[in-house]
């Protein structure tokens, strides 16, 4: 891909990636304009890609209450993740995760600020619609069938107990003459439709993809709380620790909501809309249930701000800046947040075809791990896929000695003696020696996840005694 002759081949794409056609267009048009690699070309786009998030984010919290150095904190905060926008994006250029982020960010945000102003503002609306419809049509569908559906519950009359107690946690109220809203949302739908008509008649056809099956498997798989949580915790860490006390201290979940006074009924089903989306993809999109969540950074990043401002207005400053060294080891500020991967098919059942680089040039982290360091071996790894008949590519790797024999894997062959470098601690890792994908929501090893859960918990239970504590402490 760094190669500026190498072209784009549409037979590599198969579904659901071949409807995913925005950012391959984009990447072309960068490409042969500047006259680009293909790979440099998709860096740009998501290093823009980021820098207009980190606009949209900082201004958009400023419209809830402005409080400039927080929100510079706040967004900033996203961007250091090890698992965000920014880094992902130095790390692969090529997953279009920040693009992807700004066009839902974008159509929702116009959805959130236009829907409810004169007729002539769904103008502005549209283009946005178009354009995550030719990148991520599903994300955007849901959330304006969502939000539809919403409208309809809050209108209705009814006794039923569970919509009552839905209807007071959020304080919705009856929305007089809303019927030209719902319109505008009806048209948005169709043009999404259209969309997706014209992707399906474009795009290739093939692969082993199902839609149904993936809602089956993950739904069942994120039944066990500690599945669903894992996935909040790996995308935001620190920040979400924050955030869990506003809703569970009783105090503070009467101040959390009052800063959401100032938007209307309209947009509060809105954002409601926004969130069970994030939820729903989240629990049942696909493998990477942290990055359906970061999509939707703008309004988690929102939550975490408002949690912020409400922590500081009833507790001491203290208590928010015990957290920094939490935030600090979750987020991975000081080590490359994900190793060096090889990939091949080998690593197929094991790791999602993906497997740790060992070599001794790309370590990072503790000296005294080398001392449990097991004899690493320099390889050829083929790393394309079958398909590029023509053009099959090696790397060089480092692998444990003996892991690799003839097509199999001594299951039995590690880098590291007592898996050292696969133990979570503290709140993730201080290296880049971490066998791939080890931690994933997904992939990740049960041993692995639960020994990080379980870290999470610990340290959201001590804030949240800490908080009640000086609650009580308060004259």
């Amino acid at each position: 891909l760094n190669d500026k002759s190498h072209n784009i081949i549409e037979s590599h794409f198969l579904e659901p990636h071949s409807s995913k056609l925005l950012f391959i267009y984009f990447v072309s048009f960068v490409k042969n304009y500047f006259n680009l690699s293909i790979i440099f070309s998709m860096f740009l786009i998501n290093l823009l890609s980021c820098y207009l998030l980190f606009l949209i984010i900082f201004y958009f919290l400023g419209y809830f209450k402005k409080n400039l150095v927080l929100q510079l904190i706040l967004t900033l905060s996203l961007f250091c993740l090890w698992n965000g926008q920014l880094r992902f994006s130095i790390y692969n250029p090529s997953y279009a995760f920040a693009f992807n982020s700004l066009l839902i960010s974008l159509s929702t945000i116009t959805i959130f600020f236009f829907i409810e102003k004169k007729n002539y503002y769904i103008i502005s609306i549209i283009p946005f619609i178009i354009l995550i419809s030719l990148q991520r049509y599903v994300v955007i569908s849901s959330i304006i069938l969502i939000t539809l559906l919403l409208f309809y519950l809050n209108q209705l009359n009814s006794r039923n107990f569970l919509l009552d107690k839905f209807k007071n946690f959020f304080s919705l109220r009856k929305i007089n003459k809303s019927n030209h809203i719902q319109k505008k949302l009806l048209i948005l739908l169709s043009i999404i439709i259209v969309c997706v008509i014209f992707l399906k008649l474009t795009s290739l056809k093939g692969g082993a993809f199902s839609f149904l099956k993936i809602v089956i498997k993950f739904s069942y798989f994120h039944l066990h709380p500690l599945e669903f949580l894992y996935s909040f915790y790996f995308a935001y860490g620190a920040l979400f620790i924050i955030l869990l006390p506003n809703f569970l201290i009783s105090k503070l979940r009467k101040t959390f909501f009052s800063y959401l006074n100032k938007i209307s009924k309209i947009q509060k089903l809105i954002l409601i809309s926004i969130f069970l989306n994030s939820i729903l993809l989240g629990t049942l999109g696909g493998d990477d249930s942290s990055r359906f969540l970061l999509w939707f950074s703008p309004y988690y990043i929102l939550l975490f701000y408002l949690s912020f401002l409400n922590i500081l207005q009833n507790f001491k400053i203290s208590l928010l800046l015990i957290m920094i060294p939490i935030y600090i080891l979750g987020a991975r500020i000081f080590v490359p947040g994900i190793p060096i991967y090889n990939f091949n098919q080998l690593f197929l059942k094991d790791s999602q075809f993906a497997y740790t680089n060992y070599d001794d040039k790309y370590f990072y982290g503790p000296k005294f791990m080398k001392k449990f360091r097991n004899e690493i071996e320099i390889k050829k790894i083929e790393t394309v896929p079958s398909y590029y008949k023509t053009n099959t590519k090696f790397v060089e790797a480092g692998v444990p000695k003996n892991l690799i024999d003839g097509n199999n894997l001594n299951l039995y062959i590690y880098p590291y003696k007592y898996r050292i470098n696969d133990i979570p601690f503290p709140l993730g890792y201080l290296h880049n020696q971490k066998n791939a994908l080890i931690d994933h929501p997904w992939h990740g090893k049960t041993w692995v996840r639960f020994a990080l859960i379980l870290q999470w918990l610990f340290v959201q239970i001590v804030y949240l005694s800490i908080l009640k504590k000086n609650l009580k402490s308060k004259p």
